[in-house]
């Protein structure tokens, strides 16, 4: 009978041990999903080695180096974007000193020329010269915001009158490529956003859908209020966005197929 006590209690304390085992496991396992969890949503923090011993821990190494190596990586990626925004600005602001210099002789030559052949070839010159300026401005500004030099300062603004003095800029484009631009201004429309910025963004969308919609077909301009929300909608007569090419919409520098 006193062998049977026995086994009792080594059976019982085999099992207290294997469940205060599977209860610490358990808790390891909940920490390391939790820190897990904490990495994917702030990936600069990394997951802490431990000395423990057990799958758990080995588990945990293994993420920890991993993260460690994520963190070297995204370090390296982070260093390689400033050189190549550093690189870009030095060169679109030597291109711009050199635009500049170029579009002052043109403007001197303009002064100059009589004969309306010529005078017509010094305009397609500084059309050309002016699409230049614009799109090292372009990229200037887009390598500005990449790299958070830009800081943007909510104020309170008037949509509709920003969106009809981006279309009053864009009129004589519009003009140029017989596109009539439509914009029918709501009442005041106040919302907070930054006053420069927000114009640039909408001006720019705007000038793609004149520069890409058929000759002789419209461009309209819409704000819905939406209650809750704001809607500016533009729509042109372009040959639109591939789907295959949706994913590659906000790429710096990307130019869709049908724009090359």
């Amino acid at each position: 009978m006193q062998w049977l006590i026995w086994l009792v209690v080594l059976l019982a304390a085999a099992l207290g041990g294997e469940l205060f085992h599977i209860c610490r496991q358990r808790r390891e396992l909940d920490r390391l999903s939790k820190s897990v969890e904490h990495f994917l949503l702030y990936p600069e923090d990394d997951i802490e080695e431990t000395l423990n011993e057990g799958a758990v821990a080995n588990l945990q190494n293994a993420f920890s180096e991993l993260t460690a190596q994520f963190s070297l990586m995204r370090a390296a990626s982070a260093h390689r974007e400033e050189e190549m925004t550093h690189f870009v600005e030095n060169i679109a602001h030597q291109i711009k000193n050199a635009a500049t210099a170029l579009q002052i002789r043109l403007d001197i030559l303009q002064m100059k020329l009589k004969l309306p052949d010529e005078v017509e070839a010094l305009k397609k010159s500084q059309l050309c010269m002016n699409r230049l300026t614009d799109e090292v401005d372009r990229v200037l500004k887009s390598s500005q915001l990449a790299s958070g030099k830009i800081t943007m300062v909510p104020e309170k603004i008037d949509l509709s009158e920003a969106i009809k003095e981006c279309c009053d800029e864009l009129s004589p484009l519009a003009e140029a490529r017989s596109v009539e631009l439509l914009f029918e201004p709501k009442n005041s429309i106040c919302i907070s956003a930054d006053a420069f910025w927000l114009p640039q963004a909408i001006s720019n969308i705007i000038k793609n859908a004149v520069e890409h919609t058929a000759r002789g077909t419209a461009v309209n301009v819409i704000i819905k209020d939406c209650i809750q929300n704001i809607e500016v909608r533009i729509e042109d007569h372009g040959a639109g966005i591939p789907e295959d090419e949706l994913p590659l919409m906000f790429e710096r520098f990307h130019r869709g197929a049908a724009a090359k």
